[in-house]
């Protein structure tokens, strides 16, 4: 972006404008800061009870964010994620609010905004030590998974991820992209850059997926089952490899969020996909079509399990803090 932040004293009133901000700030211990959310904020369980009481005001949508609303917080810091929400940087900065924009096309991306985040907010031992865990265990899944497809001369699974119907799926630049590769598959749309893009329902049965996942969407189209039936009934999917041999996994529950949310608990995304691609290597016998919270906790996987809940404590605040936002 080329804006130079400068950040004077360790903030005390924090927004927060998207969900995955929110897991970030609570995970590195600097929840008791936020002031504001956005109505997708919902992870730790915490955030809805400081909501319900209060304590935590929300600031609108995703991309609807409600800038008058920002401005009686007073905040000292707002943060927002590039792409559809830089078009409010520059009403806030005139409003001499302090604004930082964070990326999310990778993994690494979200790495460096945890870091980066812990910088700002005086929480950068937290920050650096999740950051440590995280790549602890997602480099234990990768193993695994490599492991066993070397062990074993199985071919990398083609993946196909509808992220909302009808055909919108992820390019190379898209955290889930990553996602995928680290749980051992390959994206079938990994030559194109472009993060979230509609496919063409030929050019997806030409790329001939292995496995196709998407989410329950909360339920907007029905019961998950439904989403399973929709994409097998699509006009010339029957001859594709993942349709005829019954790989539709729909994900449900908790899952929705943590598959498509580029915070802290992306290492439970890999994990939870992982097992779904290669079974065997984890010692599952089957999987089911709908995923939900149970299936995965009878795998060995809880999905709160302290990500996103770290509460530490660290020193006082450097007197000036300078970060490029590129």
């Amino acid at each position: 972006l080329g804006r130079q932040v400068i950040i004077t004293h360790e903030p005390e009133r924090i927004v927060s404008a998207a969900p995955s901000i929110t897991e970030i700030l609570f995970a590195i211990g600097a929840g008791d800061k936020v002031v504001g959310v956005d109505e997708y904020s919902n992870y730790p369980p915490v955030v809805r009870e400081l909501v319900k009481n209060g304590t935590i005001e929300v600031i609108g949508g995703f991309s609807t964010i409600n800038i008058e609303k920002i401005a009686l917080l007073r905040p000292d810091v707002v943060f927002l994620t590039t792409g559809i929400q830089e078009k409010f940087i520059k009403e806030l900065v005139s409003m001499g609010i302090t604004v930082y924009v964070l990326s999310d096309k990778s993994i690494e991306d979200v790495f460096t905004d945890i870091l980066v985040i812990g910088v700002i907010v005086n929480k950068a031992d937290n920050a650096v030590k999740l950051v440590e865990e995280l790549k602890a265990r997602l480099m234990k899944t990768y193993l695994i998974v490599h492991e066993y497809l070397n062990k074993t001369n199985t071919q990398t699974l083609k993946v196909y991820f509808e992220v909302y119907p009808d055909y919108w799926t992820i390019g190379r630049d898209s955290f889930i992209n990553d996602i995928i590769v680290l749980a051992g598959g390959k994206n079938i749309f990994s030559d194109v850059e472009t993060p979230y893009f509609p496919a063409s329902p030929e050019e997806i049965i030409i790329r001939n997926p292995d496995v196709i996942l998407t989410t329950a969407m909360y339920g907007s189209f029905g019961p998950p089952e439904n989403l399973v039936d929709r994409i097998k009934s699509r006009e010339g999917w029957s001859n594709i490899t993942s349709v005829k041999e019954g790989r539709i996994y729909v994900f449900k529950g908790a899952l929705e969020d943590i598959m498509v949310r580029p915070g802290p608990r992306v290492v439970i995304a890999v994990e939870v996909l992982a097992r779904v691609l290669y079974p065997r290597a984890f010692n599952i016998s089957s999987i089911p079509n709908v995923i939900d919270d149970s299936v995965v906790k009878s795998w060995g996987i809880r999905l709160t399990d302290g990500v996103g809940e770290l509460s530490c404590i660290m020193g006082s605040a450097p007197e000036t803090v300078v970060l490029e936002n590129t």
